[in-house]
């Protein structure tokens, strides 16, 4: 409005000193000054820019649309992430193809996409080879590459001649443990013989002492056999040993097996006492 009044204010200005220099009558001037007005009122309306309340509001056309465009840009971008955060979160289509189908389609879109992948990396390198080969890319890149191809070479000599070491380590160890294995089933063997060689000894010169201690090892295996089932029933019942702490303490007992050296400790330990 201010505007407007403006406008208006400079065309009577105008128009009164135009007519002030004519001489016409005091009618004719007021009914030109009014079609004047009317038309002065109209342009100033016309021309004045939709929503401005100031003259210092003012803006072009062009300038409100082109911003009017670069906000409806941003909301519908913004938009647009609303609707994949919901998507991506929740969706009310119950699925149509079983859990099996989708999981094997999902393994296909995986592989092909690491397939894709990989063939655009390759693709890449190929292309950037090309342009060396061909000598299409800069001097500088070309110096800074060759550098790098030194570094690399050492390098790989480098883990060559370490891959090497190691893999003759590697056939060292598999020697010694080879070995090792040999020396201990040599051992074995010799425990065994001598151990044959005792009882053949015993069995010559006290038939009775050898006859009780073969008895004895069978007293023994029978022994280990019943303490791992008593081992094994109750490990496999987890609820009965938080109930019953009188398992755990059978439990802790008989985890050990016995031999002919836990005898003859006993038989010594039974021995002091007595005494």
């Amino acid at each position: 409005m201010i505007a407007v009044a403006a406008t208006i204010a400079h065309q009577l200005q105008n128009t009164s000193i135009i007519y002030r220099n004519r001489a016409l009558s005091p009618n004719k001037i007021l009914v030109d000054l009014k079609s004047k007005l009317q038309i002065a009122a109209k342009k100033s309306v016309i021309e004045f820019s939709v929503g401005a309340v100031s003259l210092d509001d003012y803006r072009p056309v062009n300038e409100k649309i082109q911003i009017m465009r670069e906000t409806l840009r941003r909301l519908n971008a913004r938009v647009l992430m609303l609707k994949i955060k919901r998507d991506t979160k929740s969706s009310d289509e119950m699925p149509t193809e079983s859990i099996e189908d989708t999981y094997q389609r999902l393994q296909e879109d995986t592989a092909r996409t690491i397939i894709n992948n990989n063939a655009i990396k390759q693709c890449l390198l190929s292309s950037a080879i090309g342009d060396v080969m061909s000598n299409k890319t800069h001097v500088d890149i070309n110096e800074k590459m060759y550098d790098h191809l030194k570094k690399l070479f050492m390098l790989n000599d480098a883990i060559l001649s370490t891959q090497y070491s190691i893999q003759t380590a590697l056939q060292k160890q598999l020697d010694l443990k080879i070995q090792c294995q040999k020396e201990i089933f040599n051992y074995h063997k010799f425990l065994k013989e001598q151990d044959e060689q005792r009882k053949q000894k015993l069995q010559k010169t006290n038939p009775k002492i050898a006859k009780n201690k073969e008895k004895m090892m069978k007293d023994i295996r029978k022994i280990n056999i019943i303490k791992k089932l008593i081992t094994n029933l109750i490990a496999t019942s987890g609820k009965l040993l938080e109930e019953e702490p009188l398992l755990l303490e059978m439990l802790e007992k008989h985890a050990q097996l016995i031999n002919e050296e836990t005898i003859i400790r006993l038989t010594e330990t039974d021995n002091k006492n007595e005494a």
